[in-house]
């Protein structure tokens, strides 16, 4: 059997180098992707709970534009706690649900996955949750109420969650057995 050191230059042989320069990029993509959208999942709720993101204006909510809004808070404190409450310890629980709203969304879309994966293929698997993904995300722009934004972070999530777990299948058979 071919040394550790071996097998990991085969990678780089002409053959496989463009496909080993791919599943590094792609691994590294998508290891963001999911990080990033299950910390978002928390930090969004917070913010919003704390009236940084989204205004309450006469029981509607907006973007807003005034110095509440994240990007002026950010700047003027260094932080993303409001200065009205930092000194504030209360804890707002539907933080808690929404985010484990979202967490459990995580279950169901690799359900969906594992059956698209049998029907399409695992590339146009991935595709599919990549792109639904990024729709998901794209969807959070706008200010919306909290159980719509939940339910689009679940999809997010849940989404970049399938994606992972279909190129951890994926990546063993995109190359030989040797390697």
């Amino acid at each position: 059997a071919p040394s550790a050191w071996k097998r990991v230059a085969m990678l780089f042989q002409p053959a496989l180098r463009r496909r080993t320069i791919l599943m590094w990029i792609m691994w590294l993509l998508t290891t963001f992707l999911y990080y990033g959208v299950a910390i978002m999942s928390t930090e969004i709720f917070i913010v919003e709970a704390e009236g940084l993101r989204c205004r309450v204006h006469d029981g509607a909510r907006d973007g807003g534009t005034s110095s509440e809004s994240l990007t002026a808070a950010v700047l003027a404190t260094g932080s993303v706690v409001s200065p009205s409450q930092e000194d504030s310890c209360t804890i707002d629980t539907s933080i808690f649900s929404s985010t484990l709203i979202t967490a459990c969304g995580e279950l169901l879309f690799m359900a969906l996955g594992i059956a698209l994966v049998d029907r399409i293929g695992r590339r146009w698997t991935m595709a599919v949750h990549f792109s639904l993904t990024s729709v998901c995300l794209l969807a959070m722009l706008p200010c919306t109420s909290t159980m719509v934004e939940t339910l689009i972070m679940m999809g997010a999530r849940g989404n970049a969650a399938s994606a992972f777990t279909v190129l951890y299948m994926y990546v063993p058979e995109a190359y030989p057995t040797a390697v």
